[in-house]
């Protein structure tokens, strides 16, 4: 998932969490069956983005 959402960045695209969830069902089906475990992951994802980003600008890493 973080390969795939590197890649819509780059692109500079936007996407919802409902079209992330159908390009990852058709890339990896047997990682993410549900939109919720998606929506979940994606969250995760941003909120560990986020914490990782406040400590480079605090200096604490």
């Amino acid at each position: 998932m973080m390969e795939m959402c590197y890649e819509i960045l780059v692109k500079e695209k936007r996407v919802t969490q409902r079209e992330l969830f159908y390009k990852l069902l058709c890339v990896s089906p047997d990682y993410f069956p549900s939109q919720v475990q998606v929506n979940q992951t994606i969250q995760g994802q941003t909120l560990l983005l986020l914490s990782m980003s406040h400590d480079i600008r605090a200096g604490n890493l």
